[in-house]
This record gives C-alpha cells, sequence and structure tokens, in this order.
C-alpha cells in the first residue's frame, strides 16, 4: 500500500522541482541601437535593441565579461545583418533602460 501512495506522489513532486523558463524573443530582427553601458557599481554591460521592419523591438543585454555574446551583436550590429534573438523575461533597469539578459542568437 505505502509504494502505491509513493508512485502516486512521485509525479506531483517531480513537477514541482522543474524550473521553467519564459522567454522573451523576436525573429528576423536587426540591431538598430547599440548602447556601452559602465553602471559605476558592479558591471558594466552592451544594451542591444532588436528591431523588425515593423516597429516591434526588444532590448537585450550582455555583461562585458561575456565577451562572444557583446562580439557577436556588435558583429551583426555593424554588418546590419538580422537575427533571432532569445532573452529570459526578467527585466533589468540599466541606467533607465529596461532591458532583459540575453540567452541566445540565431544569426542569419
Amino acid at each position: 500500500m505505502n509504494m502505491l501512495k509513493i508512485s502516486l506522489l512521485a509525479p506531483i513532486l517531480l513537477s514541482l522541482s522543474i524550473n521553467v523558463f519564459a522567454w522573451e524573443s523576436i525573429e528576423d530582427a536587426k540591431i538598430t541601437e547599440f548602447i556601452q553601458f559602465n553602471t559605476g557599481i558592479d558591471r558594466d554591460y552592451s544594451i542591444a535593441k532588436f528591431e523588425q521592419d515593423g516597429g516591434a523591438f526588444i532590448r537585450c543585454h550582455v555583461s562585458y565579461e561575456e565577451k562572444e555574446f557583446t562580439s557577436l551583436i556588435l558583429s551583426l550590429y555593424m554588418s546590419g545583418k538580422s537575427a533571432t534573438v532569445h532573452c529570459y523575461n526578467e527585466e533589468l533597469d540599466i541606467g533607465g533602460i529596461k532591458s532583459y539578459k540575453l540567452h541566445r542568437v540565431i544569426a542569419k
């Protein structure tokens, strides 16, 4: 009888321990703004505004410590190429500019 109770509770307990992430994303967007920001407190950030032709946009940030992301963002900005972008859904205010932490970039 105890095994039956455990087998019924196991799926419930497992579902409670799984982290669920929601994403902010945009497809086929070009970088129309690039800002390098020194917070003066702890970290320096790069903020990019990814914008679609229709005007929809998302602002994403990376810390300077993430050199690969910063280089990729600069390359996309300078070349004018588009990308699909996924950011974490927690918004951060950096010097009055709200943005999401960059998670993934798929360059086109």
